[in-house]
Parts: C-alpha cells; sequence; structure tokens
C-alpha cells in the first residue's frame, strides 16, 4: 500500500463512512478514462446531459489518447486520474467506459486528495477494481452507475436514478420481477461488489471483494456458464464470500451455456454458493451492462427488504 494510502487508510477507519458532498449547479466534474479508449465524440451526449444539470464538464487528456488497446499509456491514465482526485474543484469523476486497464494503475494512485476533498467516483464493470479497492481502504461512497459512453443508449431512468443519486443523496427503489429465484428476507448493510469477472480478477490482492456484514451485488457480460462458476468457485475458496448478508443478481448479459452445456440455467449455477447461506436473495435486478443501468451506492448503509418476487432497495442516511 502507498505510504501516504496507508496514513489515509488510519484517517478514514476511525470514521464509519465518508458520503462526498452532494453536487450543485455550478459544480465542475471530470470525465476521464482509466481503461479501454474513448473518443471526444463517443462522451458528448453525456456531456450535454451534465451540462444540462448545471454542471461544468472538464473533459480529461486521456479522452482521445490510444496505445493499443488502452486510452494512452498507464502514464497517462495514471496522471488524469490523480490530477482528477488531487483537485480541489472537481466535485465527481465520471469514468468514461469500462474495458479493462483501471487495475494496471491502481496501486500507484495516491488518494490522498479524497482526504481533503471526498468526491464521487461514479462506473462499473472495469471500475468495479476501483469501488472494493476503495471500500477495503477508506469507508467513502461511490456510485455504481452508467459510464459516458452508454448515455446514447440509455433509459431515462438510468440517467435519472444517477441524478438522485448524486444531487439528492437518494436511492430508494421498489422493483417486482417475474422469476421464481428470489428469496425473502430483511437485512441491512453496506452494498459491495460489481462485476463478477473483476472481482474473481481481483483475489489475493488489497482490492478483494469483502463481503463480512454486506449485501453482495453482482453482474457480468459475455460469459460462458462454466467460467461464472469458476468465479464464484475462485471467490469462495478465497474466503471472500463468507459473511453475506444478502444477494442482489443484477443483469448477467449474453451468456453462454457452452456445448455441452455446463448447466442450462444460470441460476443453476449461481444460486447452489448462496441459497444454503439462508439470506434475501433478488435475481434480475435492472443494473449492469444493459440500458436500464440504474445507480447503486456503494459503501453506504442500505436497507434491503425481499418479499416473494419484489425488493425495496433504500439507502440510510
Amino acid at each position: 500500500m502507498h505510504l501516504k494510502n496507508r496514513n489515509l487508510y488510519f484517517y478514514f477507519m476511525m470514521q464509519d463512512t465518508i458520503t462526498p458532498p452532494l453536487l450543485k449547479v455550478g459544480d465542475q466534474v471530470a470525465i476521464i478514462a482509466t481503461g479501454k479508449q474513448i473518443s471526444s465524440l463517443e462522451i458528448e451526449d453525456a456531456k450535454t446531459c451534465f451540462e444540462s444539470w448545471g454542471l461544468k464538464v472538464r473533459i480529461g487528456a486521456s479522452i482521445g489518447l490510444t496505445h493499443h488497446y488502452l486510452a494512452g499509456k498507464d502514464s497517462d491514465r495514471l496522471a488524469d486520474l490523480q490530477q482528477a482526485i488531487d483537485s480541489s474543484e472537481i466535485k465527481a469523476i465520471f469514468f468514461a467506459r469500462g474495458g479493462y486497464g483501471t487495475m494496471r494503475i491502481l496501486d500507484a494512485v495516491n488518494f490522498e486528495g479524497l482526504q481533503k476533498k471526498p468526491k464521487w467516483l461514479v462506473g462499473f464493470s472495469d471500475l468495479t477494481i476501483l469501488h472494493t479497492h476503495i471500500q477495503n481502504s477508506f469507508p467513502l461512497v461511490t456510485i455504481h452507475g452508467i459510464m459516458p459512453v452508454f448515455f446514447p443508449s440509455a433509459t431515462t431512468a438510468s440517467i435519472q436514478s444517477l441524478k438522485n443519486l448524486l444531487f439528492k443523496g437518494v436511492m430508494h427503489y421498489e422493483i417486482e420481477v417475474h422469476n421464481n429465484w428470489c428469496t425473502s428476507g430483511e437485512v441491512e448493510g453496506k452494498i459491495t461488489g460489481g462485476n463478477l469477472a473483476m472481482l474473481s480478477s481481483a483475489v489475493g490482492s488489497e482490492s478483494a471483494l469483502n463481503c463480512k456484514e454486506k449485501i453482495l451485488f453482482i453482474e457480468d457480460l459475455f460469459e460462458y456458464h462454466y467460467k461464472i462458476d469458476r468465479m464464484l468457485q475462485t471467490l469462495q475458496r478465497a474466503g471472500n464470500l463468507e459473511g453475506v448478508k444478502g444477494l442482489i443478481v443484477g443483469s448477467f448479459t449474453h451468456m453462454e451455456q457452452g456445448n455441452p452445456a455446463f448447466e442450462s440455467d444460470l441460476a443453476a449455477v449461481i444460486l447452489p454458493y448462496f441459497k444454503p447461506l439462508n439470506i434475501p436473495i433478488f435475481w434480475d435486478f435492472p443494473s449492469g451492462h444493459i440500458d436500464d443501468n440504474r445507480a447503486l451506492f456503494l459503501g453506504k448503509e442500505t436497507k434491503m427488504k425481499v418479499e416473494n418476487k419484489k425488493i425495496i432497495l433504500t439507502s440510510v442516511k
């Protein structure tokens, strides 16, 4: 752990939860890329949207850079992220897209600026590694939510949910589904998790998933059923699932059974890891790699109630 990050860890651990100030009209925010390359044109819809909210948008130097797959060299993306963290003017950092690349620079980041000026960190998919790293190091609330590259196809509800979290500090969902894979129950805890592949890849690192006394959220896309099982096996064997209080299964998009099929039903892959725990389970929450990607507070105390096929999910102030 970076020496300054270690000092920051002890500072933050003396506090229960650090919630960045809510955004207001006139605030400055940044759009940067820490993973896959992206052009300025691809974030134009998001920029326009943020400006309609009354925000001033700073486009990071990483937008438009290319280095093979990535948005510039590691040093470029690190510098852009570090500048956004250190800036006293920027109130929120929106990560332009996922893909891969954030974990390559994570250990070199100095998070001391978040001690002086806590700010919102917003993203999902590849950014899962940042969320779990932050949760393990500092009790800072972050947001699993839509990224700028997805704004052109995003539902109104998805975009509005992000605005509600950022401007009102409100997360309240009442959602009913039509599947038979939910388990009733009621718990309270901080939500953790994100993209299952990223959670599995973080095993053994300072960014590893920690489910103790927490509600786990998972999602993924373009994976075979046997790979999902392998990821869960990895997390279970490493002890990363111990102490989980509730499970929220988001979108698992474009999954493949395999030939021959490992399991024809994805629920038959995932649920055996959690059903024996007698915890509330909600299946098919609208969050992840889908157009209707509802924003979630990560690291913030949340009440989860599942009854029959309905979830009530509410953040605790």
